[in-house]
């Protein structure tokens, strides 16, 4: 009983961080390689399978994606999760917001300055010191009303940065953490890259400068765009079809998890006791499916499935994420939104930790 309440925390705690990350616990804390050098993730791929290349018109749609909310002055969208954990259905409910740092005019076709009536200012790229404030706030219950009984507390995750710092706060079934990343010491290790560094930073699909929450892993979503990016495989062109019956046009774009990363979190997982613990890569997603609109580019919804077992071909949902409804470049959005009172608990810091991960190689 104990390992099963055990598992479904781990369980629980690897789908609540779907809505912030991917596949992190393969890599945070890896050691960097020896001397320094890195072989690039495409590379990596190449050498498992040089047979199946990536579909271009997947990735180009990815990373228009990425440009295009990049440039928004704001975001503002609530968040419907439904998961699937040994047998029982959790549903989640959250909300997040985002909020670029500084925007400046755009020039009208007449060389004007955009004035009442004109379209609205977009947002500048953010160079390496300037981040946007974004808040990540989600909360799940188990479907089931027994289940529910015997776990009143809701399970939360709640991501935050406030220019100062980014904090993340998990709460799993009564059990709590708490995370710093303290902005000012990132921004000034990111500035001060060697050449063979910045090209690792380019290997996580970060090849220009961008805000807070376009860095993989930390709960923005373009860094979560940025993250399926390094860990899955786009063979696949994007098929036309809708969402809502019909009245939503999107691009669906399948993907798998490329078969080095498959192996490193097998492995990862099965290392303490390979026949208890093959419990929870039913948790961890294999494949996944982004729906991204036609009119706004944004990934409107995510699924994710589970195909660890090689003789059953059929994916296993385990969770679907849905951002409805959307909004951006929203001028009512309060700053104060963005300021964060930690909870009375000792938190860990993991800059180095994070920058171990987002730059391998890189020396601290």
């Amino acid at each position: 009983m104990k390992k099963l309440v055990e598992y479904r925390r781990l369980g629980l705690f690897v789908l609540i961080t779907l809505t912030l990350t991917i596949l992190t616990i393969v890599t945070v804390g890896r050691k960097p390689a020896a001397q320094g050098k890195t072989t690039p993730l495409s590379q990596a791929a190449a050498a498992v399978d040089s047979s199946s290349a990536p579909d271009q018109a997947a990735l180009e749609l990815i990373h228009s994606t990425i440009d295009r909310i990049e440039q928004l002055q704001s975001i503002s969208t609530e968040l419907e999760i439904d998961s699937y954990l040994f047998g029982e259905t959790y549903k989640g409910v959250g909300k997040y917001e985002e909020l670029l740092s500084r925007t400046e005019q755009r020039p009208s076709p007449s060389g004007q300055s955009n004035t009442a009536g004109a379209r609205p200012a977009r947002a500048r790229r953010l160079s390496p010191l300037e981040w946007s404030r974004f808040r990540l706030h989600v909360k799940m219950l188990p479907i089931d009303a027994k289940v529910r009984q015997e776990h009143e507390e809701e399970s939360v995750l709640e991501v935050v940065c406030d220019l100062k710092a980014l904090w993340t706060y998990r709460k799993i079934e009564g059990s709590e953490s708490l995370t710093q990343l303290h902005i000012e010491d990132l921004a000034n290790c990111l500035s001060r890259l060697t050449e063979e560094e910045k090209a690792s930073l380019a290997d996580n699909a970060v090849e220009r400068p961008c805000g807070m929450s376009g860095l993989p892993g930390l709960g923005g979503v373009s860094g979560l765009l940025r993250r399926f990016l390094v860990f899955y495989d786009f063979l696949t062109p994007p098929e036309d079809m809708a969402l809502d019956n019909g009245r939503f046009p999107v691009w669906k774009i399948s993907a798998s998890l490329k078969k080095e990363h498959r192996q490193l979190m097998k492995n990862k997982l099965l290392a303490d006791d390979p026949v208890a613990r093959r419990t929870l890569l039913e948790t961890v997603p294999t494949n996944l499916e982004l729906f991204i609109g036609k009119e706004r580019p944004f990934p409107y919804r995510i699924r994710y499935y589970s195909q660890w077992d090689e003789e059953n071909l059929t994916p296993q949902p385990i969770c679907s994420i849905s951002f409805n409804p959307y909004y951006e470049n929203v001028a009512s959005i309060n700053p104060q939104n963005f300021i964060y009172g930690p909870p009375p608990l000792n938190y860990d810091r993991i800059n180095d930790r994070y920058l171990l991960e987002l730059v391998p190689g890189i020396e601290l």
